[in-house]
Parts: structure tokens; C-alpha cells; sequence
């Protein structure tokens, strides 16, 4: 029973005290606002004079330049508080001391006086002490134990689900002893593990930004929300999942390549690989050549339909690294006709991302003067406006070229240990004590990223990438939404890809231009305007294919070779009737099989849209005339005449 009373009676007295240290903590401001009266009736019964006033405005305005100066390393309106405080307080001294503490004078000081002190009460509540939650308070509580005894927080900021602050560190602190000390700051604070994140100050040797936020936050996995910005170009930011400090993971991810790395189960193509891809696929100058000989369709196949090419056999992937050889040199040929020393949007390129899963059994394929281009092709691709994606379980040198990795940026997903961990991380992010062995598989989809657009302080903080469901259902409907057929290539990379250019249409609630920089001020939004290829002199090479192109046309009527699309859509039965003379004269030929691609010519003759031409194929389909062999990408049999 005694014991009982002992504990109570600590209870009291631990609650007396922190109410008692709340009240000393917020007293100062109505003290100085009695204390203003106080000095203003002395002053006025000892020096009634005007030059008494002007002394004591003079002295408000030195202490007021003072006090913002010594609070101009705040941010917010907190950095001009004490200054405009010191300016009120000194003013209303000289003006009392000038005209004698008059009815409106004294109002001035109750009224004024009071709101003032109310604003200090619940600035230093917040900033300095009777919330033990504030950062200045733990900080400076956790500071001794974590041994960074005299760092101190300059300057706080919240935004959101995290904390931002300036540190500075006690004279000869550097960012890496902070760094250092993070984990044992964590501990002192009682935050949980990875909790903070430490970077250096741009312009303070002497002082570091250190981010607050909850790692927890990306325990638990984020549906995919759409896209972000679809119809836009591609030199807009696509964002791939949530930050750790619940922002949005918005990336560039144009003028740089990218090594994807992390153990298996880790979610690289799951997470990463689906979220880039379906972005980039609704970007109306983007396009996305892939190969997996390793896997084959099972994880990118989902995406055939959107993708403008998807090799998945080494012959094949061979013969098209190839073919992409001689393409880097005629894209940055084009771009030097455009005085542009690399990609940008409206440069009249499609942008092309290469993304090579299991890289290294693709670069297995390769021979000597294969690999010599294929590493010619990434040190050049960048300018070219051509982006190699190499995702890849571990990056030393038995599985990737030493100098192949050097030309990348870093993502690194979960690894099994530290050493993997090295090949993974960047330079920066390894000095930072970044750790995804810590993960493993355990949390697919985390990963850590510092690439050029990245800003500082986030290429050491995690991020976990948007999931797409435990299947594959939901990025093939995604796929099928955006395809391939309706993002048209450029007649640069069209004539050195000959058998990828097709014929589509722009999707209507999407148009956006492509316009060259050479393009007239005057030229209509939803014009394509494509440079056409020099003219060959006699005795040169002929063009890889001859390209129609009316400036005139709306964005998507242009076409390699055939005939101009219908000014108005046929009628529904005209319509039907082509592409029912379009199937029996393939029967006639032999082709039996096909894919919505290649009945593009048929669309942009008819002027139908895709919706429509499905329900007419389930039409034949219905009839007999065709069965239906695939929807990965669609593909349909013909069975007999139409």
C-alpha cells in the first residue's frame, strides 16, 4: 500500500514538474510584454524628450538588423519573428516615450503586445520545449548520448509524414561523423532503425540536412495508382512508387542508362521494371525494345502489346542488337542537323528505352566485334536519345563488361549480403550506410537509386516501388490500353527498324505534337512535322524506306508507304467490308495468322477505331471465319473466307 502511495505520488510529481517546465518554458514572451510597459513608463518620467524617442527607435532598428542576421539560416516566416518582435517592441518604447502613455498608446501595447506574446508561446512550445516530440528537444536531449555532444539544430522544417533540419556540428564535425552516429542517434531519440537520413549542406562544411521520417511507412506495399502524366513526353518525370517519406518517387529517366540490381524475388521487373514500362508506354514519344531470352514471356510478355519490339530467343535478340548498331549513328547524325548535342523533347526522335533483362545471358550471346559495338552502342546512346536499361542479379565482372558499368546509374534492390551490396550502390550511397542486405527478399519492391535527376538527399534515402498484384492480370490490361501500334517511331529509327514501323493513330483524348525545332512558329498544336531525310545524291545509298509525310495532316496520318487515311470514318458496313477483303486476300496469300498491327493500314483507311475493329473480329470470330490464338500479343487464325 505504501509502495502504491510512493508511486503515485512520483506520478504527481513527474506531471507537476513537466507542467511547471511548459510553464517556464512559455513565460518569457509575457514577461518581456510587462517589462515593455514597465520601461516605457520609466523612460517617460526620466528623459520626456524627443531625443530620447529617437535614441530608442535608433537602438530597436541595430537590434532588429541584429536579430535577422543572427536568424537568417531559418527558413519560413520563423527567420524574420524575433526581427520584426525587437522593431514592434523599440517602436512602441519611442512612440510611448514621444507622446506619453496616452489611452490609444496603452491600447496599442495590451492589444499589439498580447498577440505578440500568444505568437512567441506557441512558436517556442512547438520549437524549443513542452513538446517532448519537437526536434530541437529530442535532439538536443539525444545529442550527448549519441556522442555529438555540441551539434545542435539550426533550423527546422515539416512537410507531410517527414521532418526536414539543418544540424550543425560542433567545431570539426563533418557530415560523416553524423552519418556515423546516425544509428546511435535513432537510439537516443527512440526512433525506429533507418529513421534518419543524413546528407551534406551545400554551402556549411560544418553543417548537414538531416531528413526525419518513418521507414515503416514502406512496409506495407502501394497499389499502383495509373499514371502519372499520360499523353505528356517522356522528358517528363515518370514516377515509380513512394519515397520513405511518403512523397512520390518522381524520376527523369531520359539522357542516362540504368543498372537494375538485386537477388532474386526482389521484385526488379515486378516492381521497377512493370512501373517504368507502363509509364514510358504513355508518353506520346517514348518507345520500349525488350529482351528477356532467360524468362521469355513470363514477365515481360504481359507487355507485348505495348512494346515495340520483345525478343525472347538468342537468335533473335542477337540480329536485333545488331540492327540497333547502326542506329546510334544515324540518330545523332539527325540531331547534329538540329544543332542539339542530345535528346530533348520535340527534337522530332522517339526516345527509346532498351531494357535487357537478365543481361548477362544476352551479353553471353555476343562475339568480340558483337560486344565491341554493343559497348560502343551504350557509351554513345545517351546523345542518341537511346536509354539501356541492364537489370541483373549481381554487377561484377564476370557478369557485366567493367566498362559497360561505369557508363550506369545505380538502382539497387534487396541483396543477400554486404559484398553484393558494393556492386549495387553507388559510391555515395555506400558512404552513406545505405544496406539492402538488411532486406533480402523480405520486402520486394525497396530499393535505393542515384541517378543524374535524382536530388541529393534522396539518392540516400529508400524508396519501394508501386505493386501490380501477385499476377499479371492488371499490367497486361495496362498494356493493352497504351499499345505500341499508337506511338508511331521516327522516320530516323523507322528506316533503321524497318519491320517495327507501322501505322498508327494517336489515341484522341491524348493528341500531343512532336514538332522539330526547326518547326514554324505558326504550325498548328496537333501537327507532326517530321525532317525529312536529306536528299541522296546520285550514285549514294537509297533510304532504308520511303516515308510519306504531309505536314498538313493531323498528328498519326502518316505512315511508311500505302495510302492517306479517310478524311471521315466509313460507315460501319463500308468499314466492315475492308476488313473482310483484307482477311480473304491474306487467305489467298497464305498468311494465316495476324495481329492487330498489322491491320493499321486498314484502320487509317477506314478511319474506325481500335474498339471498333475488336468487336468486328469477335464478329468473325462468331461467324467462324477466325479463332482467336492469343491475347499475348492478340493474335487470330483465319479458318476459312470471310
Amino acid at each position: 500500500m505504501a509502495r502504491s502511495r510512493d508511486h503515485e505520488n512520483h506520478t504527481l510529481e513527474r506531471v507537476a514538474a513537466g507542467e511547471l517546465s511548459r510553464v517556464v518554458v512559455v513565460a518569457p514572451p509575457w514577461l518581456a510584454w510587462i517589462a515593455t510597459l514597465t520601461g516605457g513608463l520609466l523612460l517617460r518620467l526620466a528623459w520626456p524628450q524627443w531625443e530620447a524617442a529617437a535614441c530608442v527607435g535608433s537602438g530597436g532598428l541595430v537590434l532588429s538588423v541584429l536579430a535577422a542576421h543572427l536568424t537568417r539560416h531559418r527558413e519560413g516566416l520563423g527567420r524574420y519573428l524575433a526581427a520584426v518582435t525587437v522593431l514592434l517592441a523599440f517602436g512602441w518604447l519611442a512612440t510611448a516615450e514621444a507622446a506619453g502613455l496616452t489611452r490609444v498608446v496603452v491600447g496599442v501595447w495590451f492589444i499589439g503586445g498580447m498577440v505578440v506574446a500568444f505568437g512567441w508561446s506557441m512558436w517556442v512550445h512547438i520549437h524549443e520545449g513542452g513538446d517532448e516530440a519537437g526536434v530541437h528537444h529530442l535532439f538536443g536531449r539525444a545529442a550527448k548520448p549519441a556522442s555529438l555532444e555540441g551539434a545542435k539544430v539550426l533550423s527546422v522544417k515539416l512537410a507531410g509524414r517527414k521532418t526536414h533540419a539543418v544540424v550543425q556540428h560542433p567545431p570539426g564535425g563533418v557530415t560523416a561523423d553524423l552519418i556515423k552516429r546516425a544509428p546511435n542517434l535513432e537510439s537516443a531519440m527512440g526512433l525506429p532503425p533507418k529513421s534518419i537520413t543524413v546528407s551534406p549542406h551545400e554551402d556549411h562544411a560544418g553543417r548537414s540536412h538531416v531528413v526525419f521520417s518513418d521507414p515503416r511507412v514502406l512496409k506495407t506495399p502501394v497499389p499502383w495508382p495509373g499514371p502519372s502524366r499520360p499523353g505528356a513526353s517522356i522528358a517528363e518525370p515518370v514516377r515509380l512508387g513512394l519515397w520513405q517519406d511518403s512523397e512520390p518517387m518522381d524520376y527523369r529517366v531520359v539522357n542516362h542508362h540504368n543498372q537494375v540490381m538485386g537477388a532474386t524475388g526482389v521484385g526488379k521487373t515486378m516492381s521497377m521494371g512493370w512501373c517504368e514500362i507502363a509509364e514510358t508506354v504513355t508518353r506520346y514519344d517514348a518507345a520500349v525494345l525488350a529482351f528477356d531470352i532467360t524468362k521469355g514471356e513470363q514477365f515481360l510478355g504481359p507487355l507485348r502489346p505495348a512494346l515495340h519490339c520483345l525478343e525472347t530467343t538468342p537468335e533473335e535478340a542477337r540480329a536485333r542488337l545488331r540492327a540497333l548498331h547502326p542506329l546510334v549513328r544515324a540518330r545523332t547524325d539527325y540531331l547534329a542537323t538540329q544543332h542539339l548535342p542530345s535528346w530533348r523533347e520535340g527534337c522530332g526522335l522517339t526516345h527509346l528505352t532498351i531494357w535487357l533483362e537478365e543481361c548477362p545471358d544476352i551479353i553471353a550471346l555476343l562475339d568480340d566485334d558483337d560486344l565491341e559495338a554493343w559497348l560502343s552502342d551504350v557509351k554513345a546512346g545517351r546523345s542518341a536519345g537511346i536509354r539501356w536499361v541492364l537489370s541483373l542479379q549481381r554487377s561484377d565482372w564476370t557478369q557485366m563488361p567493367t566498362l559497360a558499368r561505369g557508363q550506369l546509374a545505380k538502382t539497387c534492390f534487396g541483396v543477400l549480403d554486404d559484398q553484393d551490396a558494393s556492386f549495387g550502390l553507388s559510391a555515395r550511397q555506400a558512404d552513406a550506410g545505405c544496406s539492402p542486405e538488411h532486406w533480402g527478399s523480405s520486402q520486394p519492391g525497396m530499393a535505393y537509386i542515384d541517378a543524374p535527376s535524382i536530388p541529393d538527399d534522396r539518392r540516400i534515402m529508400p524508396w519501394r516501388a508501386f505493386f501490380w498484384g501477385d499476377d499479371s492480370h492488371l499490367i497486361a490490361a495496362h498494356a493493352a490500353e497504351w499499345p505500341a501500334t499508337d506511338r508511331p517511331l521516327d522516320h530516323v529509327t523507322a528506316a533503321a527498324l524497318a519491320d517495327l514501323a507501322a501505322a498508327p493513330v494517336f489515341p484522341a483524348e491524348n493528341p500531343r505534337p512532336a514538332t522539330v525545332a526547326t518547326a514554324p512558329a505558326t504550325t498548328h498544336p496537333a501537327t507532326l512535322h517530321v525532317v525529312e531525310p536529306p536528299e541522296v545524291a546520285e550514285g549514294d545509298d537509297e533510304p532504308v524506306a520511303d516515308i510519306e509525310v504531309d505536314e498538313d495532316t493531323p498528328f498519326g496520318a502518316w505512315k511508311f508507304g500505302g495510302d492517306a487515311p479517310a478524311s471521315e470514318p466509313m460507315d460501319a458496313a463500308t468499314a466492315r467490308d475492308v476488313v473482310r477483303r483484307q482477311l480473304n486476300e491474306w487467305r489467298l496469300k497464305g498468311q494465316t495468322t495476324f495481329g492487330i498491327p498489322e491491320l493499321s493500314a486498314v484502320r487509317e483507311r477506314t478511319g474506325r477505331s481500335r474498339p471498333w475493329l475488336y468487336d468486328v473480329l469477335a464478329e468473325f470470330e462468331r461467324d467462324g471465319v477466325l479463332r482467336q490464338r492469343g491475347t499475348s500479343p492478340w493474335t487470330w487464325e483465319i479458318q476459312s473466307a470471310a
